[in-house]
């Protein structure tokens, strides 16, 4: 999945809801508690190169494919290098 690009939301809202893609390019809609996404942003701004890993339950599946996940836990850590790149 790439969350490439932080959603923006309302300061005062408790849930957040967002759009990423699987990498086959199946859209996934996500829901996350607010505070627990601020945390991770800032850790997406002290690391270099990060990666996102969401879990969730899936709550849904739309008859295009489209995968709802409500309440999912987010957390961003630091991109190991590859093989390829040592």
């Amino acid at each position: 999945m790439n969350l490439a690009n932080v959603p923006t939301y309302p300061s005062t809202a408790k849930k957040v809801t967002f759009r990423v893609y699987a990498e086959n390019g199946i859209p996934i809609t996500v829901e996350v508690n607010r505070t627990l996404l601020e945390r991770q942003e800032q850790r997406m701004d002290i690391l270099a190169e990060w990666e996102g890993v969401l879990s969730s339950t899936i709550a849904s599946i739309s008859a295009d494919s489209e995968i709802q996940l409500e309440n999912a836990e987010i957390q961003v850590l630091e991109k190991k290098a590859s093989a390829e790149n040592k």
